[in-house]
């Protein structure tokens, strides 16, 4: 990073701590009051002075949680909402001296209208606690799981669960390759069985199974999967582990394969950032591009995109993460919803009203012997295949 953007990023952090050191950041009028909970690791980079402690070489682990308070804050004072007034209060989830449910008892979230947050397993079920109490819609932006939650009707998953991934990736077989020679192959885990029971329960439909599903473990011997592959089919192999050792040495062994077999291989979707499948894994070349699901794609092309862009140039001498986006389409379009359906989640009445980057589609999801949705979430995925590290769009899936 060149020293000046280093300054203005320090700078933008440092207005950050202030916000959060004075409990918050308000307009002229209190209208809509938002509750925004990342990790921001506020101790660990300041002293109670406020004063850096950061050094040259500012802490990376820090900036995911920053640039979506960043995209927040930007989606808040680039586009406001007409006659209304947003009210932001920032939490810092990894704080040394505050603990969440310090806050959660120490602050009246009775007053709030929206919460936004970048948390996962106890932390989202503390959230939703609250969320549940005061009847808050609580949208979790970055955290693909439930987290145990079945009871929260105010709740939102922005990042679809494993299962809704297994679902999409299922379905798009079913529809592309109903006739190929189908793979699942995995090793010993516990995401591992989950994976292995989502398919089976999909398949299983009525006592008849809607395609023939092969599953094949590899633990140690990968040169096993040779024996389930067929030179007369193509030949689809599901990914079903979200180990990256597990996915590199499938791709290594697949990959002098493609000559005599005709391989389709699937990935879960955090394949997307294993480094086999980038330009900067170590000098393997894999040949055989792969297929993953994702909530979230964004090409940067359209008309906000490209002012983000310059506005992020300009502001902080840079180029915005996925981060940075996400958190600012989070903000722009459930404020607005918020704004606009007031009654709460079930009165929205379509989800095409909810696209920006995204084209997300909520759908409430019940669980047995319930009358009101356990949360909602997200359905709509988008299929990417990666080759040598460039990525391309596929396709939509989901419901």
């Amino acid at each position: 990073m060149k020293k000046n953007a280093h300054h203005l990023l320090i700078c933008s952090i440092v207005f950050i701590a202030i916000l959060f050191a004075s409990n918050g950041y308000a307009q002229t009028q209190k209208k809509l009051k938002v509750a925004v909970f990342a990790p921001l690791y506020l101790d660990s980079v300041f002293t109670k002075n406020l004063s850096y402690t950061g050094g040259k070489k500012f802490p990376r682990f820090t900036l995911p949680g920053f640039e979506l308070c960043q995209g927040i804050s930007a989606a808040t004072s680039l586009f406001p909402i007409p006659e209304k007034n947003i009210e932001l209060h920032f939490f810092d989830t990894k704080s040394d001296t505050t603990s969440i449910d310090e806050i959660l008892r120490s602050e009246d979230f009775s007053t709030y209208h929206l919460m936004l947050a970048s948390v996962k397993d106890q932390e989202l079920d503390d959230l939703s606690n609250v969320s549940l109490q005061f009847q808050i819609p609580l949208i979790s932006i970055t955290y693909p799981n439930n987290a145990g939650i079945t009871n929260n009707p105010f709740l939102v998953i922005l990042n679809s669960t494993l299962q809704t991934h297994c679902e999409a990736i299922f379905s798009n077989i079913l529809q592309n390759h109903a006739t190929s020679n189908v793979v699942l192959v995995n090793q010993t885990g516990t995401q591992e069985e989950r994976v292995s029971g989502y398919f089976n329960q999909i398949n299983n439909q009525q006592n008849k199974k809607l395609i023939s599903l092969h599953q094949q473990k590899l633990d140690s011997n990968f040169y096993l999967l040779k024996n389930a592959l067929d030179s007369n089919k193509i030949n689809v192999v599901v990914g079903g582990s979200l180990d990256e050792e597990f996915a590199t040495k499938l791709a290594v062994t697949l990959n002098p394969w493609k000559d005599k077999y005709r391989i389709q291989l699937f990935g879960m979707p955090n394949w997307e950032s294993f480094k086999i499948f980038s330009n900067k894994n170590g000098g393997a070349k894999i040949n055989i591009p792969v297929q993953y699901t994702t909530t979230y794609f964004n090409d940067r092309t359209d008309s906000i995109s490209q002012l983000l862009q310059d506005y992020y140039l300009e502001k902080f001498k840079g180029i915005p993460t996925d981060m940075f986006f996400k958190g600012f389409e989070a903000m722009y379009v459930f404020s607005r919803l918020i704004n606009q359906f007031p009654e709460g989640l079930s009165s929205i009445p379509s989800s095409s009203s909810l696209r920006l980057f995204s084209a997300f589609n909520i759908l409430p999801k019940y669980f047995p012997l319930q009358q009101q949705p356990g949360y909602y979430e997200n359905k709509h995925l988008f299929f990417i295949k990666k080759l040598n590290g460039k990525s391309t769009k596929g396709g939509d899936g989901g419901e």
